[in-house]
């Protein structure tokens, strides 16, 4: 499995952030899972391109859950984790920190889609997600926007774009605001 998130908050101090990782889970034996990309800044206007290639070659080796971590973090206990209306409630007391996204999405069949989230949605992330089970061996990429609220309710993203990537296809993704009232 392979997954490129792209991840964007008008309440984080980032304005996107992309993250590639993957991991292989045989029926016996030891999973691996790796980062290869951790939550690396995107500034607007900036084009992501992603590509879905046969095979290729990493600049660097992915690291562990382990490796990215600091020695002095603790293990992370869902147990203490409050619910998520408890989170989503402190979330919304975080300030707006840029106007509503817009994107370019160009389609792996050339259409492009432009748009915008609405003012109530706070969040807009876009997923490619290959997995070995997908039995066409296509990517799947889903572009879509989110409400804390409806987050907290578990509650359908707005769907901007839903799309099946190929070997040798290619997407495009321009993100951007629009001005400040």
């Amino acid at each position: 499995m392979l997954s490129l998130h792209v991840s964007c908050s008008r309440i984080d101090e980032n304005f996107a952030t992309l993250n590639l990782s993957g991991g292989f889970y045989p029926e016996e034996g030891d999973s691996t899972y790796l980062t290869w990309i951790d939550m690396m800044p995107i500034q607007a206007t900036q084009t992501i391109t992603v590509s879905l290639l046969d095979e290729g070659v990493t600049t660097h080796r992915g690291k562990t859950i382990q490796e990215l971590s600091d020695d002095d973090s603790e293990a992370f206990d869902y147990e203490q984790m409050p619910p998520v209306s408890e989170m989503v409630a402190e979330l919304k007391k975080r300030p707006l920190l840029r106007s509503e996204y817009t994107f370019k999405f160009l389609a792996p069949d050339c259409t492009q889609l432009n748009g915008q989230t609405l003012p109530e949605e706070e969040s807009l992330a876009m997923s490619v997600i290959w997995h070995a089970l997908h039995r066409d061996g296509k990517a799947r990429v889903s572009l879509h926007s989110s409400t804390l609220e409806g987050l907290a309710v578990r509650a359908p993203s707005n769907d901007h774009a839903r799309y099946k990537l190929g070997i040798g296809e290619s997407i495009e993704l321009q993100l951007g605001t629009l001005p400040a009232p």
